[in-house]
């Protein structure tokens, strides 16, 4: 039921994350990896607009390589308002939302490796150029890895709703 609130609700407003977090899913026998598998993510935005949602962020730079790289993807009409299927140019997530804290949303994103056009040297030198310690340095490294060669997250957001003009 909350769900059905808060979607209703959203047909005039954009959802500004004021917390989100990207998480890049490791191998289920490497759990040592995940406190080095989460980022903050940028400029995440959801927006709704009549029947469809528009969501846009930045990747977060430790997994590309420094290069900023924005993402937009976006529903077709949505019928189901429990679980959103978002498109976009190269990539496509689902996103739900919690039942337990209406204003959270999980999504679970893929990505075209090539069309991100990321470069493993570039993604190794970023994370090699941060204060990391010798021990925090390797299990970044193969976070890196991770996401390079399985072009996959998950981004976990708290919004805050801000209203706006509908079209």
């Amino acid at each position: 039921m909350k769900i059905l609130f808060l979607l209703s609700f959203l047909l005039s407003h954009s959802l500004l994350a004021r917390d989100a977090l990207y998480t890049v899913p490791v191998p289920s026998d490497r759990s040592d990896l995940m406190p080095y598998a989460e980022s903050q993510a940028e400029n995440v935005k959801f927006e709704q607009k009549k029947d469809k949602l528009r969501l846009e962020y930045k990747l977060p730079l430790i997994l590309t390589g420094g290069v900023e790289k924005k993402i937009r993807l976006e529903s077709q009409a949505i019928t189901n308002y429990e679980k959103v299927v978002l498109d976009g140019e190269g990539a496509m997530g689902i996103c739900t939302s919690s039942e337990s804290v209406a204003d959270r949303y999980d999504c679970e994103l893929s990505y075209e490796r090539d069309k991100l056009q990321l470069d493993k040297q570039a993604i190794d030198a970023f994370i090699s150029s941060e204060t990391y310690s010798p021990a925090d340095l390797t299990p970044r490294l193969e976070v890196g890895e991770i996401f390079f060669n399985e072009a996959r997250g998950i981004l976990h957001a708290l919004v805050l709703k801000q209203k706006i003009k509908v079209d």
